[in-house]
């Protein structure tokens, strides 16, 4: 990472928008709001000119998600295979993002909430290494940037839909896991990476595609999976199991 470059600069400066003018304006903006993480667009870009140049540049057909995403995924890839020692974590998980207000949208959102609110779920894959202090050996986490991030619309599903088509079905919410750390891609060569996720992961299609591609993963179970063998010697259901191993009792 170059210390003298703004984070605008570094994530979208290498954009092509199809106008320079376009990227410059994209660069400004995103180190605006770096300025003022918080609060709403007006917020941020208190200058009416500004807000309303930014408002032209998102509603531009050249600016979309998938091309703000991949300048931003490209840079924090080259972060994470830079030779810094130290594990790098990739933390997947999703937040909701409430449009109920936007009417002009309502045909591309989905449920949200207790089901009374409408918008995306924006599942979140994102890179923090683990850096070991030279001093004391102590952790320190280093935020790398995002390497995927999934805007995803629940559908509307028949409510006698069965359990073999709830599998089948693509657009099912389990298989965000799946997406995230397949666009995230392998591991730069001689990093050590680890995916983790919570309990909406415990999969078998996610565990089996970790085992399979041969990544490091952590997950919250869910389920009280049985075992091949068990963990302690007595028990074959992995709770207990996991429970009274010798490494629980630390």
């Amino acid at each position: 990472m170059d210390a003298g470059l703004s984070f605008g600069k570094q994530n979208f400066g290498g954009i092509e928008l199809g106008d320079a003018r376009r990227t410059a304006r994209l660069v400004r903006s995103a180190d605006a709001m770096c300025r003022h993480p918080g609060g709403t667009l007006p917020d941020k870009l208190p200058k009416p000119a500004d807000l309303r140049a930014f408002y032209r540049l998102m509603d531009c057909d050249r600016v979309t998600h998938e091309v703000l995403m991949l300048g931003h995924t490209d840079q924090t890839r080259r972060r994470i295979a830079a030779p810094v020692p130290g594990v790098v974590l990739t933390l997947h998980d999703g937040t909701e993002l409430d449009y109920t207000s936007k009417k002009s949208l309502e045909d591309q959102l989905g449920q949200i909430g207790p089901g009374t609110r409408r918008g995306y779920i924006c599942h979140n894959s994102l890179a923090v290494r683990l850096v070991p202090h030279p001093a004391n050996g102590t952790v320190v986490p280093e935020t790398l940037g995002l390497l995927s991030q999934i805007l995803h619309h629940r559908p509307r599903v028949a409510k006698d839909e069965s359990q073999k088509a709830a599998r089948e079905r693509v657009s099912r919410e389990s298989r965000l896991w799946l997406r995230g750390v397949q666009a995230c891609g392998p591991a730069a060569n001689g990093v050590q990476c680890v995916d983790v996720s919570d309990s909406l992961s415990d999969t078998f299609e996610y565990m089996a595609y970790e085992v399979t591609n041969q990544r490091h993963f952590v997950l919250r179970a869910k389920e009280n999976r049985k075992l091949d063998e068990p963990i302690a010697g007595v028990e074959f259901l992995l709770t207990p199991s996991a429970r009274s191993s010798p490494w629980a009792r630390g």
